[in-house]
């Protein structure tokens, strides 16, 4: 997940960080700190406002793959949802707590985002051809379109 992250900071879409620009957003900002202060607000919320102008880590990585045209339709339907959350877990306790029984576990997790990375990686190299995906079982897959060269 820290590959992912420092490909989203250092990844050439400045455009997908914020939701405004730092000037337009002086404006919607002031006016977020005047009403906090008016309603008595603590000073801590109120020194939290620039936060307000980023965006999340998943709608980073949804407009990244989006903009690099990165095929995902052969990953599970929730696998940003649950690599964030565990990302998160990670990040915040230092541990991963037990999954239920219906949710991936952290090798899980590690392979969706290895072969999103190696996507990533791929396509900004141009490579077009053959190539070993792990979210297949280690089936060769054709790149970009990502399907069994058999197909």
């Amino acid at each position: 997940m820290s590959a992912l992250e420092n490909i989203l900071d250092h990844g050439g879409i400045e455009e997908i960080d914020l939701f405004e620009t730092p000037a337009a957003f002086k404006k919607t900002a002031s006016k977020v700190r005047k009403y906090l202060a008016e309603i008595g607000a603590p000073a801590g919320m109120i020194g939290k406002v620039p936060e307000l102008n980023r965006r999340t880590l998943s709608e980073k990585v949804v407009a990244l793959l989006d903009g690099r045209g990165i095929v995902t339709y052969d990953l599970p339907e929730d696998w940003l949802k649950s690599v964030i959350s565990l990302r998160n877990q990670i990040v915040h306790t230092g541990v991963t707590h037990g999954f239920h029984p219906q949710e991936p576990d952290t090798l899980d997790c590690t392979i969706w985002v290895r072969e999103i990375v190696t996507r990533i990686i791929l396509k900004r190299i141009g490579f077009v051809g053959a190539y070993r995906s792990w979210l297949h079982y280690d089936t060769q897959l054709h790149f970009p379109d990502c399907v069994p060269m058999d197909d």
